[in-house]
């Protein structure tokens, strides 16, 4: 683990003040601050990620903005393991204003039950969620361009995954081993899929699959999917290609229908359905006003 920098840079100009501080707690969050750009990102207490075990508990909401030494700085990241090992959070709620979530940020939280990502992200990096074994319900907002390497590995209790439709890269190993996951909704702004994906993901039963035209994928991005007992859904005009196409022609059924669309609106027209997003969860609304888990369990 990388030792962290307790230095402050200081510039010969006058009237400029600090370039970086590092390591500093305000209102009970540790934060890097860099004072050319008057941006912060969380980090974690001490000298090592794991100097203070547990730093963090409970449920933690991260502001858009920090003010110290009287300069108001906009919070614009989670920073490498900030969260690490923080086993005793339950929930973090991420403002506005942060655009990307570094390596290792969330890795090992098995308290972690539920995470507010915003629109505002654009980059989820290598192993940010790993071992994140009780987070059941996750929604990549809509500018997020990538998801890396091992991101969400090992979720063992993560049950649904909605993808939003920025996103072009989802990277090796991204969801490996989220032995629960029974439904992925991929979009058609992905262009690739890395190694192993979605290896492991025993429980996969639907994937949602947008694009008109199949992405060209390798064997192992479903590799340990039982890919026969999987249903595709895929757009209507685009069944034989799915049907021809390497790797996807494999599931078991490939059913061409109006994918259901991710919504905050909970109206839904005559001979329709929607996926709706509530309280942080995801549900399929039909039009006779029931309500389902993404597993089939009816709610009301």
């Amino acid at each position: 683990m990388k030792i962290k920098l307790f230095t402050f840079l200081f510039t010969l100009v006058t009237g400029v003040g600090t370039l970086f501080a590092s390591n500093t707690q305000v209102g009970g969050i540790w934060y890097d601050f860099d004072g050319s750009n008057k941006t912060a990102s969380v980090t974690y207490r001490g000298e090592y990620c794991d100097s203070y075990y547990n730093e963090y508990s409970g449920s933690i909401s991260i502001p858009s903005s920090v003010r110290y030494n009287n300069v108001t700085y906009s919070v614009t990241s989670i920073g490498d393991q900030a969260f690490y090992g923080c086993s005793d959070l339950t929930s973090i709620e991420i403002s506005n204003s942060v655009t990307s979530i570094k390596r290792y940020a969330f890795y090992s939280c098995y308290g972690l039950t539920s995470v507010v990502i915003p629109n505002s992200v654009k980059n989820i990096e290598e192993c940010a969620f790993r071992f994140c074994s009780s987070l059941k319900s996750v929604v990549i907002p809509n500018n997020v361009v990538n998801i890396g390497d091992q991101a969400f590995e090992d979720c063992s209790g993560l049950i649904s995954v909605d993808i939003g439709n920025s996103v072009k890269n989802i990277g090796s190993g991204a969801f490996g081993g989220c032995s629960s996951l029974a439904s992925v909704t991929i979009p058609n702004s992905i262009e690739t899929m890395g190694y192993y994906a979605f290896q492991y993901c025993t429980a996969l039963k639907s994937v949602y699959n947008y694009a008109t035209t199949p992405q060209e994928i390798d064997n192992e991005v479903f590799y340990g999917v039982e890919k026969s007992d999987c249903t595709l859904y895929v757009p209507e005009q685009s069944v034989d290609l799915y049907k021809s196409a390497k790797v996807w022609k494999d599931f078991g059924k490939i059913i061409g229908s109006q994918i259901p669309t991710l919504t905050n609106n909970p109206s839904v027209t005559s001979g329709e359905s929607r996926k709706l997003l509530r309280n942080g969860n995801i549900y399929i609304l039909t039009d006779d006003s029931r309500t389902y888990t993404l597993t089939g369990q009816k709610i009301r």
